[in-house]
């Protein structure tokens, strides 16, 4: 699988390295059709210096070899061929229920008071009493009774449509479980209990939301190494730019590296480009385990594709494990996926492997048209509307989240998928827990000398005032019209 990851990565850095090329042809196309007065001689030696400087960054992103600069260590620890850090993801029997959106709740003068007595006691007592949590707001279900397996290496695409719970999920396994009244079940990391890793280890754990959010005053660098600098211990500091510059090496935006990211006010790079600015600064994150909310949101087919091969390379080179919900995900999106969860209203009407799901359904009775990608099979089976049946079976196939639901129980897909769930945790208590106890290992040696071995923390905090530091400088310096706007008004009065 590393190889072919390789392969299908040098491919994708290849095209877009092509892409950059023409992007920077065309903008020198636009340069010169402003200046056809100019001399021609003058028009070819700035096209020969600029696509000079373009092949020769081309050239330079070409001589990166991801395999060998990952064995080297520099974005984790490695054991031969398989990375230190590599846990796998156990959830049994998780119910999550929340405080319905009409429900909205201001704080009284009690619980003012509450808060009151040194760190905030209201949402302390909070989390021991649901009354508090909720009080007479109405719980509802979000996610009811789910129980699957994603094992490092691995990639499992969540499928639903908007409001199905997709997003629950993912933010209840990545143990991002604030604002949510109740969490039953189990969910655990390689055999390592949620609140274990909630205290320890929180940056292993990483939730990608849907929109790039950044600085977007930072540019393209200053993004890469403030990520690094509060992941990376005071001995290896020496590593952060060769980092730096190797992400964007990798994901072929070098050319970005001076650029504002930028956001719907202020001019940066494109949506694509920041697509994969989020992908790299996830990577720089160290994370074990990932999971991207809808991630291809306003990228076209293309660029949504690329985005996916970047996700499988990650995986496959770094043992993570990861997890993705997207909308609307193209058949070579779907093909890359090992396992798919499908949700209903909250309901899982399969969990399995990616290649039998369609088959599955097409026997409970859907039809699916020529042409329709697997994805938007899967996801049309939960709208009433969309959802197609095959000659015959309109009476007999399942149609309500109940009945669908009902239906994965009694199929031999949640057998296997509990067998699967079982044979997991046979491996992991027949190693006796050796790739927990090697992960754990690893975050320790990767943590600076006085970092506590319980804190969730890679670096201390005198490290991480320098950084904060560091980048509230930045921020300043690339807002100077604010900057300057303040000072002018400060001084005028």
């Amino acid at each position: 699988n590393e190889v072919m990851a390789m392969e299908d990565f040098r491919a994708l850095r290849r095209e877009l390295t092509n892409r950059s090329r023409t992007s920077a042809r065309q903008s020198l196309g636009r340069k010169q059709s402003s200046r056809r007065q100019s001399t021609v001689t003058d028009a070819a030696d700035e096209e020969s210096e600029v696509g000079g400087n373009t092949e020769a960054q081309g050239k330079d992103e070409d001589d990166f070899e991801l395999s060998e600069f990952m064995r080297e260590g520099h974005l984790g620890q490695r054991k031969g061929d398989k990375s230190a850090k590599k846990v796998g993801v156990v959830y049994k029997n998780l119910t999550v229920k929340g405080v319905g959106a009409g429900a909205t709740f201001v704080r009284t003068l009690p619980d003012a008071i509450l808060g009151t007595f040194g760190p905030d006691l209201y949402h302390i007592l909070s989390r021991f009493i649901p009354f508090l949590r909720h009080k007479n707001g109405e719980l509802k279900t979000l996610i009811n009774d789910f129980s699957g397996v994603v094992r490092d290496g691995e990639m499992m695409l969540v499928l639903g449509r908007p409001g199905a719970g997709c997003t629950t999920f993912l933010k209840t396994i990545a143990n991002n479980r604030e604002g949510y009244a109740q969490v039953d079940g189990e969910v655990s990391y390689g055999g390592i209990p949620a609140e274990k890793q909630r205290k320890m280890y929180r940056g292993e754990v990483n939730y990608n939301m849907e929109d790039d959010i950044h600085f977007a005053t930072l540019n393209v660098w200053q993004t890469f190494m403030f990520a690094l600098l509060t992941k990376t211990k005071k001995k290896a500091s020496g590593d952060i730019p060769l980092i730096a510059e190797a992400l964007m090496k990798m994901f072929g935006i070098s050319h970005t590296k001076m650029t504002l990211v930028g956001d719907e006010y202020t001019r940066g790079v494109s949506g694509g480009e920041r697509k994969r600015v989020s992908i790299a600064e996830t990577l720089a994150s160290k994370s074990t385990v990932v999971c991207w909310d809808n991630s291809t949101r306003g990228l076209d087919a293309s660029t949504a594709l690329d985005y996916a091969k970047s996700l499988r390379i990650m995986t496959d080179v770094s043992n993570r494990t990861t997890l993705v919900t997207l909308y609307q995900a193209g058949q070579g999106i779907y093909d890359l996926m090992d396992k798919v969860l499908v949700i209903d209203q909250g309901r899982c009407i399969f969990t399995g492997p990616a290649g039998a799901a369609k088959q599955y359904f097409i026997d409970l009775g859907f039809e699916c048209p020529e042409r329709q990608t697997t994805a938007d099979f899967l996801t049309a089976i939960t709208d009433p509307v969309e959802r197609k049946f095959r000659p015959g079976c309109e009476a007999s196939t399942p149609k309500t989240p109940v009945e669908l639901e009902r239906a994965f129980r009694e199929s031999s897909f949640y057998t296997r998928n509990m067998q699967d769930i079982e044979a997991y945790e046979q491996h992991l208590e027949q190693t006796n827990h050796e790739d927990a106890k090697e992960f754990e290992e690893t975050v320790q040696a990767g943590k600076s000398k006085t970092v506590t071995k319980k804190s969730p923390y890679t670096v201390s905090f005198i490290r991480q005032v320098i950084a904060c530091t560091k980048r509230e400088f930045w921020l300043l310096w690339g807002d100077t019209t604010t900057l300057w706007t303040k000072v002018f008004i400060i001084i005028s009065n």
